[in-house]
């Protein structure tokens, strides 16, 4: 993987290391998006025109031009693209439609599943992660020609989660494997040309920048000419990383599985507790933005309610939280994100959450406090806490503890 600039094909690429994973950094997947239709149907045309040509011709395989990235890990290692990870995501979808198309899944899994897991995953979200290993483990029992919106057969099954209808690389991923099945539906034979070594019919070429020591930053830079991850879910990528040194050996269940806590926030971050604060923002005009911007509200409150009152920065906390809307490095260098945090967070939104849909409020009354105008409606009551934080505080702990 050290060579500079070498051309390789997709199954040259995972036959070098365990897999390829999109870094949480990265943006989401974004050639199935309706804005992105006319560069889609180019992209498949001229994928199109490059496996329906004959192998034994002399012009070149259809070069997708650079793809730049490192390796991660040490046993298992994972190739992180920097760049590319559009086109790469479109290959892997390629690869999935025609083994199902020629019957070939037997080559598909044994390039692509490893140990029940995709090795082609994503890590900007858990379910974009699930999904994954979702759509590596379903072979459609039907016939192609028999299919006329793939996306509906993927949906219909019982392993695909209605909460996934969030996640825009999911959605984006559905819309391209229609396209993908409108335009090679009455084509055979052609994943012996993808599968091909060879005589390739696709290349790239790969960039190892492995040892540019490269940062979250530089991701987040050179993907600036796509969608960048929201504040929040840059904070919630965080986030998970740092419950990966808290709570060892502590798991809580869902749906009968134990998982451990950095796993369990980022399950109920992308499901229960995100279809919550998207109920709550139903009928604004605002959308997401309203969404995020509520999150962001919650966790400034977990963070205002675990601080102790004795602490010597308290003061400088409270006028923080209560004054700006920090963002993750805020959080961290002022040691917000402690167990007590995790410990106040959880059962909050676990009982908010009890019966699906919107908010289940837990005070009695809305005296010193109204959970939903301060968390779901607007700011003017989340800035009231400046007026009234000592009983806003106390309120909340004697409820939430």
């Amino acid at each position: 993987m050290s060579n500079h600039g070498r051309q390789i094909t997709f199954r040259q690429l995972l036959s070098d290391c365990h897999g390829i994973r999109i870094p949480m950094i990265q943006r989401d997947y974004a050639q199935g998006r309706d804005t992105e239709a006319h560069i889609r149907n180019e992209f498949l045309s001229t994928i199109e025109n490059a496996l329906t040509k004959a192998s034994n011709t002399q012009s070149p395989p259809l070069n997708l031009d650079f793809v730049y990235g490192s390796i991660e890990g040490s046993t298992k290692t994972w190739f992180a693209p920097l760049d590319g990870q559009q086109r790469l995501t479109t290959l892997f979808l390629l690869h999935w439609y025609l083994a199902w198309r020629d019957e070939r899944w037997n080559d598909f899994e044994r390039m692509l599943v490893k140990e029940g897991k995709s090795t082609f995953t994503y890590r900007v979200r858990s379910s974009s992660t699930e999904f994954f290993d979702f759509l590596v483990a379903f072979y459609p029992e039907v016939q192609p020609d028999d299919v006329e919106l793939l996306s509906a057969i993927v949906r219909d099954q019982p392993g695909y989660f209605r909460s996934w209808r969030l996640d825009p690389t999911i959605q984006s991923t559905l819309v391209m494997l229609d396209a993908i099945h409108d335009r090679f539906v009455n084509k055979s034979g052609l994943f012996d040309r993808l599968w091909d070594q060879e005589q390739p019919a696709i290349t790239f070429q790969l960039l190892d920048l492995n040892n540019f020591g490269l940062s979250d930053d530089l991701y987040i830079k050179m993907n600036a000419r796509g969608v960048p991850l929201t504040p929040f879910e840059t904070f919630k990528a965080y986030y998970e990383q740092a419950l990966e040194n808290q709570f060892p050996g502590v798991t809580r269940r869902i749906s009968g599985q134990d998982f451990s806590i950095r796993d369990f926030v980022a399950r109920r971050f992308d499901n229960t507790w995100m279809d919550l604060f998207w109920a709550e923002a139903e009928g604004s005009k605002s959308g997401t933005s309203d969404v995020h911007r509520n999150i962001f509200n919650f966790l400034c409150v977990m963070a205002l309610i675990t601080r102790h009152p004795d602490a010597v920065d308290c003061l400088r906390d409270i006028v923080l939280l209560t004054r700006t809307r920090p963002v993750y490095s805020i959080f961290r260098t002022h040691g917000w994100l402690d167990e007590t945090f995790t410990d106040t967070l959880i059962p909050v939104l676990e009982t908010w959450c009890v019966g699906g849909g919107g908010l289940q409020a837990l005070l009695p009354n809305q005296d010193y406090f109204d959970e939903k105008k301060s968390l779901f409606e607007d700011d003017r009551g989340f800035r009231k806490l400046r007026d009234s934080r000592s009983a806003a505080i106390h309120g909340l702990r004697f409820v939430y503890s």
